[in-house]
């Protein structure tokens, strides 16, 4: 994906998910400009197989003058304490300390790799990967000030033709929410309205439906005491109303798979479809962020009866 943005530079590839004993010339990673390293899962596990051995490439770059920068697909906001559980330092000749190897590679933050994604997502990934490839090239190291502005490439998320529907619901005992609905307010002209469970029965709706229910899925949703999430969805789905499913990608705020999500699910809800749209990604990092908050303005909008405008950003799908 990298090669088109890149015209007359020339890519060298490793086989990033046999990293432990390939055979390649160290001399091919000495002669490079730049080293990108592409941790993944399976690198992850390989390693442990292992024994955190250290590839021998990503050894003789770190030692070299070569520019080392690192990409991950799956580790959002990895540190370099849980980087190290990884990497324990051993060689085919004993045991070495991988401190100056760890520290080689996490000079700057790993850029989380989203190429696999849909193409909102995979361009800004590229983007991300290409500006940080062009600040390490000689050229630009000389001549800084060329990519002060940074680069772009896609559509620019505009948010300004979207109209909302009405009423706009969360259950404040969604574990999480509130934090994610201060910011989506803070995003653009949206005012959400945080309910109780029993919401919708005292409150009946009308045959005209524009309103909406933010759902943000975590390890926490549906374990709530009483049960008061799932009844509100239970009710607002018997309604007819539209469920905006927004999950959670980081870790640190209790991101889970969503085949544990389904297992978290009353049955009565996956019955009546709550999973029937796909969930827009939350991720941490800044540029993603902006994507996802983009994503679930744009997809209320499309449930609005006053004003669904589709044309804006045709570009972008949900995850």
């Amino acid at each position: 994906m990298l090669q088109p943005y890149l015209p007359g530079v020339r890519i060298w590839l490793d086989d990033v998910d046999e990293p432990v004993d390939v055979d390649v010339p160290e001399k091919s990673v000495v002669d490079s400009e730049i080293y990108l390293y592409c941790f993944t899962a399976s690198v992850a596990s390989s390693l442990k197989t292992a024994g955190g051995k250290c590839p021998r490439p990503l050894r003789t770059a770190s030692e070299s003058s070569c520019s080392t920068r690192a990409t991950n697909r799956g580790f959002e906001d990895i540190t370099e304490v849980e980087f190290k559980t990884y990497f324990k330092g051993k060689t085919d000749s004993g045991q070495i300390d991988s401190g100056p190897t760890i520290k080689h590679i996490l000079r700057e933050d790993p850029i989380l790799w989203l190429g696999g994604s849909t193409q909102v997502f995979a361009l800004t990934s590229v983007n991300m990967v290409v500006l940080r490839l062009l600040q390490s090239l000689p050229y630009y190291d000389r001549n800084n000030t060329e990519l002060h502005q940074g680069l772009h490439l896609g559509s620019t998320l505009n948010s300004s033709n979207f109209s909302y529907p009405s009423k706009i619901f969360a259950c404040k005992d969604n574990a999480g929410i509130l934090d994610f609905v201060d910011e989506l307010e803070e995003e653009d002209r949206v005012k959400v309205s945080i309910v109780e469970d029993d919401f919708f029965i005292t409150h009946p709706t009308s045959d005209v439906k524009d309103e909406v229910i933010l759902l943000y899925l975590n390890d926490k949703v549906f374990q709530d005491t009483g049960e008061r999430v799932s009844r509100l969805v239970l009710k607002a789905l018997e309604d007819g109303n539209k469920i905006v499913l927004v999950q959670e990608k980081d870790a640190d705020k209790g991101h889970c798979e969503f085949e544990q999500l389904i297992y978290k699910t009353p049955q009565d809800l996956l019955a009546l479809g709550v999973y029937s749209d796909i969930a827009i990604p939350l991720y941490t990092t800044r540029e993603y962020r902006k994507i996802s908050m983009h994503l679930v303005l744009k997809k209320m909008s499309e449930f609005s009866l006053s004003g669904k405008n589709k044309k804006s950003s045709k570009n972008l799908r949900s995850e």
